[in-house]
């Protein structure tokens, strides 16, 4: 497994309940990040999504690039960086939790979620997925 990858963090309000249509998105997710290399961890609840990717540069634009033209949300902040630490296993080609049932506290403002609400992503997984999570 390569030590470092780049990573897509985002977080978006949904334009439909997200309970009609998360199991559409992950099993989607999963099969095309298992196709390029990525991983990923996404929190969904009413207050909308969070999501992290990890994996090669090139994979994460065309990732980017497809999510960012999805009706089914709205982006409210992204980051794109390379050459991070993977914190994800490429084991998970996509982990999912639910904001209400792993009771996250998600903020989902533009201000948090390169901070706080990362840390809870990240924490929500960790307790899901275990062995998955390999970073810090």
């Amino acid at each position: 497994m390569p030590d470092t990858a780049s990573r897509l963090l985002f977080c978006s309000y949904p334009t439909t309940a997200p309970h009609l249509v998360i199991l559409d998105i992950v099993r989607v997710a999963e099969a095309r990040n298992a196709t390029l290399a990525c991983s990923g961890l996404l929190a969904y609840g009413n207050a909308g999504y969070m999501q992290m990717i990890e994996g090669p540069a090139p994979a994460i634009d065309a990732l980017f690039s497809s999510i960012s033209h999805d009706k089914r949300h709205r982006i409210i902040w992204s980051s794109i960086a390379h050459d991070h630490p993977r914190l994800i296993s490429p084991d998970l080609p996509m982990g999912y939790v639910s904001m209400d049932n792993e009771g996250l506290r998600l903020m989902l403002t533009p201000e948090t979620c390169a901070t706080t609400d990362l840390v809870e992503l990240l924490d929500a997984g960790k307790r899901k997925y275990p062995s998955a999570m390999v970073g810090p």
